[in-house]
């Protein structure tokens, strides 16, 4: 009678292995080490930092603090145990970057070589010898952005674009 329980339990239990094998929840990802332990809290020090157009601190610290900036200026006293990161000879702008602005530029004639078959094609055009005529600087800068990448507006191969 042992025996027959005892087969009888061996059955109950290999009917059950798969439906626990599948329960059981696989993780395939690979584990990713000290990418799981950023460093979100820090201490920029000794850095020129320009506020805005005419307020600049020299030697300035900003502190950091889950990826946000907690405080700016010259006479910081961090937390014990903040990492310090020295930026000496470096300056720090706040503001934002756009990188797919575009502008018209004047009518372009051919001078000096061959223009391309294809009049959408016009590597040789320049925002850059036009950068002075840009005319919404002002209100870009009015909404924060510091830095913008200026594209020719028209064409396929559109030219050479200026970082202003």
């Amino acid at each position: 009678m042992n025996r027959a329980l005892l087969a009888a339990t061996l059955k109950f239990l290999l009917c059950l292995a798969p439906s626990i094998a599948l329960a059981q929840r696989t993780d395939t990802r690979p584990d990713v080490g000290i990418a799981d332990h950023k460093i979100n809290d820090f201490l920029l020090t000794n850095a020129r930092v320009i506020l805005e157009p005419g307020v600049v601190l020299e030697s300035a610290s900003i502190w950091i603090e889950n990826g946000k900036i907690i405080q700016v200026g010259t006479s910081i006293q961090p937390r014990e145990g903040l990492r310090v990161i020295d930026m000496a000879g470096k300056s720090i702008y706040s503001g934002l970057i756009d990188v797919g602005l575009e502008t018209d530029l004047p009518e372009f004639t051919a001078k000096g070589g061959t223009p391309h078959w294809n009049p959408e094609i016009t590597p040789q055009r320049s925002v850059a010898t036009t950068a002075e005529s840009l005319s919404n600087l002002q209100a870009l800068r009015r909404a924060g952005i510091t830095t913008g990448l200026f594209a020719p507006k028209d064409g396929i191969i559109k030219g050479t674009s200026v970082l202003e």
